[in-house]
C-alpha cells in the first residue's frame, strides 16, 4: 500500500510539473561538429532561459536533383556538412540536463536548390528505400539517445498524398526502431488537409506559415483575425478526417523581423525588406491569443534559433536583423512572457483560482529564489522533489522567509501567501532538475522546474 501511495504522489509531480503543450524551437545544424560548439551551448542556455522546454533539433541529408533516387549525408572538410551523430548525442544530453525535451526533425533537401516538396524521382520505389535506411538510422538513434518525439519527414507535397503506401511503410520502419510518440510535419499550403493516414501517427504536425496579414505593420488584433480562416480550415479538416481529439503541434511556425513578415511568414528572401521587431513580436503575441487556448494545439517549435551554422549567425549576422530568429529581439521577450505561462500554468485546463509560481535564477549555482504571488488563500507546503520523485527539501525545515513581517505563533517553515522563499540545496544535493511543488488548502497545485548547476 505504501509503494501504492508513493507512486501516486510520484506521477502526480510529475503531472502537475509538466503541461501537455510542447514550449518548443527549431534548432538547425549545417556543420558537422556545430552542436558541440561553446556557441551552441551558449545559444541552448538562452533557450533555457527564454523558458523553451522542447527543441526540434533539424538535421539534413540529400539528394543531388529532384529526379535522383539515392539520399546521402553531406561533407565537405572538416566543417560543413550534416550533425555527426556524436555532436546530436552531445547535444541532446546537454539539453536534456537543462531540462530540455528533444524531438528530432530529419530532412531531405535537393542539392540544386530546389524545394523537397517538388522532389519527383525517376524510381519512387528506389526513393523510398534509400529514405527508409535514412530514418531508420535516425530512429535507432533517438531510441538510443532517450529522445522524447520523432518527426518521420518534412513538406514532402509530392509523395505524402500520392504514395500513402509508402509513408505506412516508413512509419512501421520508425515504430519498429523507436518506441516514443512520432509525426510528421506537413506543409500548410495543399498538403496537410490532403494526407490520409495522419490516424497512424501520434500526433498531427503542421509547418504553419499561414498569412495572417495582407499588409505590414498590421495590429494584434488584425493578426488575431487573419488567423481565424487557417483555425475554420484546421478544425474542419479534424472534424472531417475523424481526427478530433488528435494532438496537433505547430513543427514549424514563425516569421522574419521585417515589415510585410506577417502577409508572407515562409518567406526567405530578404531583398529590400525593412527592419521591423514590432511586426515580429506581434505575429508571436497574436499567435500564443488566437491559437493557443484552443484545445487540440499541443505545441510550438518557433522557427528557429541562430547559432554558428545558419544564415542569421553566419557572415557577420547579415541576415540576423531581418530573420526569423527571436534571440536578441522584441519577439524573445513575448516568448519568454508566453512559454513562462505555460510553463507554469496551463490555464486552459484549470479553474481561475488556479495560481502561479517563478524561481530565479534559473538555472542556479548557489541560491534559488521562489516567488509565490499574492493570492486569496494561504500556502500550506511548500515542496522540492528530484525526477526519481524523492522528495529533497520541504518547507518544514530549512527556510528562509523575505519580504514577511513576524507572525507570532509562526511555526518554522510554514509558507507565506506571497513573497519569495530562498532554497539553498546543501552538499547532499547533486545538480540536476528539480520540481517544485506549492500546494493550497484545498488541494490545487503551482509547480515549476528547476535546473541546479554545481
Amino acid at each position: 500500500m505504501r509503494v501504492f501511495i508513493l507512486l501516486a504522489v510520484i506521477l502526480a509531480v510529475l503531472f502537475s510539473a509538466t503541461p501537455n503543450f510542447q514550449t518548443g524551437m527549431s534548432y538547425c545544424g549545417f556543420w558537422q561538429y556545430v552542436f558541440q560548439s561553446p556557441e551552441s551551448d551558449a545559444e541552448i542556455d538562452s533557450m533555457a532561459a527564454t523558458n523553451i522546454e522542447w527543441i526540434s533539433v533539424c538535421v539534413w541529408w540529400f539528394q543531388e536533383t529532384v529526379t535522383s533516387t539515392e539520399i546521402f549525408p553531406f561533407e565537405e572538410d572538416d566543417e560543413w556538412g550534416t550533425p555527426t551523430d556524436s555532436s546530436i548525442a552531445y547535444l541532446v544530453q546537454y539539453a536534456h540536463a537543462r531540462g530540455i525535451s528533444i524531438m528530432l526533425k530529419p530532412m531531405v533537401d535537393p542539392m540544386d536548390g530546389a524545394w523537397r516538396a517538388d522532389i519527383n524521382p525517376t524510381s519512387w520505389n528506389a526513393w523510398f528505400d534509400s529514405y527508409r535506411s535514412m530514418i531508420a538510422h535516425y530512429a535507432a538513434l533517438a531510441e538510443s539517445l532517450n529522445i522524447e518525439q520523432f518527426s518521420i519527414g518534412c513538406e514532402y507535397l509530392s509523395s505524402s498524398a500520392a504514395h500513402a503506401d509508402q509513408w505506412l511503410r516508413v512509419i512501421d520502419t520508425v515504430r519498429a526502431l523507436y518506441s516514443g510518440p512520432i509525426t510528421y510535419a506537413a506543409n500548410w499550403w495543399e498538403e496537410f488537409e490532403y494526407i490520409n493516414w495522419f490516424d497512424s501517427l501520434d500526433a498531427i504536425g503542421i509547418d504553419a506559415y499561414f498569412h495572417v496579414s495582407d499588409h505590414g505593420n498590421p495590429t494584434v488584433s488584425e493578426i488575431i483575425d487573419g488567423w481565424a480562416e487557417h483555425i475554420e480550415a484546421m478544425e474542419t479538416y479534424l472534424d472531417t478526417m475523424g481526427l478530433t481529439g488528435k494532438p496537433v503541434i505547430f513543427t514549424e511556425i514563425g516569421c522574419g523581423s521585417y515589415t510585410g513578415a506577417t502577409m508572407t511568414p515562409w518567406n526567405w528572401d530578404y531583398t529590400g525588406v525593412t527592419i521591423n521587431q514590432q511586426e515580429q513580436a506581434d505575429y508571436y503575441e497574436a499567435l500564443f491569443q488566437a491559437v493557443y487556448p484552443r484545445p487540440w494545439i499541443k505545441g510550438f517549435f518557433l522557427w528557429a534559433w541562430d547559432n554558428p551554422s545558419v544564415s542569421d549567425y553566419r557572415w557577420g549576422g547579415a541576415e540576423y536583423a531581418v530573420g526569423f530568429t527571436p534571440n536578441g529581439k522584441l519577439a524573445q521577450e513575448v516568448l519568454r512572457n508566453w512559454y513562462g505561462i505555460i510553463t507554469n500554468i496551463d490555464y486552459r485546463e484549470t479553474t481561475p483560482r488556479r495560481f502561479a509560481i517563478s524561481a530565479f535564477p534559473n538555472p542556479f549555482n548557489s541560491s534559488c529564489n521562489i516567488e509565490i504571488p499574492n493570492s486569496e488563500f494561504p500556502i500550506t507546503n511548500v515542496e522540492i522533489f528530484d525526477l526519481s520523485g524523492r522528495c529533497v527539501w520541504s518547507s518544514n525545515v530549512g527556510v528562509t522567509h523575505r519580504g514577511y513581517p513576524d507572525r507570532p505563533g509562526q511555526t518554522q517553515g510554514s509558507a507565506p501567501t506571497n513573497g519569495t522563499i530562498i532554497w539553498t540545496p546543501d552538499k547532499t544535493i547533486s545538480s540536476g532538475v528539480y520540481l517544485i511543488k506549492v500546494t493550497a488548502p484545498d488541494g490545487q497545485i503551482a509547480s515549476k522546474k528547476i535546473i541546479y548547476l554545481k
